[in-house]
C-alpha cells in the first residue's frame, strides 16, 4: 500500500493498493477554520489498515482505510493539556498497538512523553520507557529495544555536543542531556540544547533489518 499526504486547506490522503486494482482511493478532510499547516509522522497500523498522522499543533488524526465501504478522517485526540506553540511534537509508534507523543520545548528546557489511552483516546504523561529507547528529529522517528541496559530509557537526538563531538541523548532516570563516553553516559550532563549543534543537513534515523 503507498499513502500520499496534502495538507492545504483541506487534508487529503491518496491510498494505492498495490494489488487490489490500478486506482488511487482519495479522500478529503474539511477541517473547518482548524485547517492544519502540515502533518507529518505518519504511521499504519496494517492490521487494521488505521492510518495517523500528527498535525503540527500536537492534534492526532486518523485516516480509517477500508477495501469497501467509507474511507474517512477523524480527530482522535487533541495536543496534551499545556502544550507551549513553539514546542515541536513527535509522533513514535511503540511495539504493534501503541503510540507515543514526545513533546520538546524550543530550547529543549523541557522533554515529555505521553501514551495514547486506548479507552479515553487522551494522552496520558510516562516517566520511562523501560527497556525501550526513542530516536526522533523532524523526518523520522523509532522507538526500539535497547541492545544493552546503557542504551535504554533514552531520547536521542539528532544534535552533537559542541566540544566533544559526541550525539546528545535525553535520560528520563536523570531528565537531563548526556553523551557517552565509551558506553557509559559522561558525568557531565546539561539541561537543554545550549553547548549543541543541530546537524542542519537533510538526515534520517534508520532502522537497519539485518541479514
Amino acid at each position: 500500500m503507498v499513502v500520499g499526504l496534502i495538507a492545504t486547506r483541506t487534508l487529503g490522503a491518496f491510498v494505492h493498493f498495490v494489488n487490489w486494482g490500478p486506482d488511487w482511493a482519495g479522500t478529503y478532510m474539511d477541517f473547518d477554520e482548524a485547517v492544519p499547516r502540515s502533518v507529518s509522522f505518519p504511521i499504519l497500523f496494517v492490521d487494521s489498515y488505521v492510518l495517523y498522522v500528527l498535525e503540527a499543533e500536537g492534534r492526532l488524526d486518523v485516516y480509517r482505510i477500508r477495501e469497501e465501504g467509507d474511507r474517512f478522517w477523524e480527530v482522535v485526540a487533541e495536543a496534551p493539556s499545556g502544550c507551549p506553540s513553539e514546542a515541536q511534537c513527535f509522533l513514535v509508534k511503540c511495539d504493534e498497538h501503541r503510540l507515543l507523543l514526545v513533546r520538546v520545548d524550543e530550547y529543549g528546557e523541557s522533554v515529555e512523553v505521553f501514551k495514547l489511552s486506548q479507552t479515553s483516546q487522551e494522552w496520558e504523561r510516562i516517566y520511562g520507557l523501560g527497556r525501550r529507547m526513542i530516536y526522533i528529529c523532524g523526518v523520522t522517528c523509532l522507538c526500539v529495544e535497547a541492545e544493552t541496559p546503557e542504551l535504554e530509557n533514552k531520547i536521542y537526538f539528532p544534535r552533537l555536543h559542541s566540544k566533544n563531538g559526541k550525539i546528545v541523548f535525553y535520560s528520563l532516570e536523570t531528565c537531563r542531556y548526556h553523551t557517552f563516553d565509551g558506553r557509559k553516559a559522561e558525568e557531565d550532563s546539561f539541561g537543554d540544547f545550549l553547548g549543541t549543534k543541530y546537524i542542519l543537513s537533510p538526515h534520517a534515523w534508520i532502522e537497519p533489518s539485518w541479514c
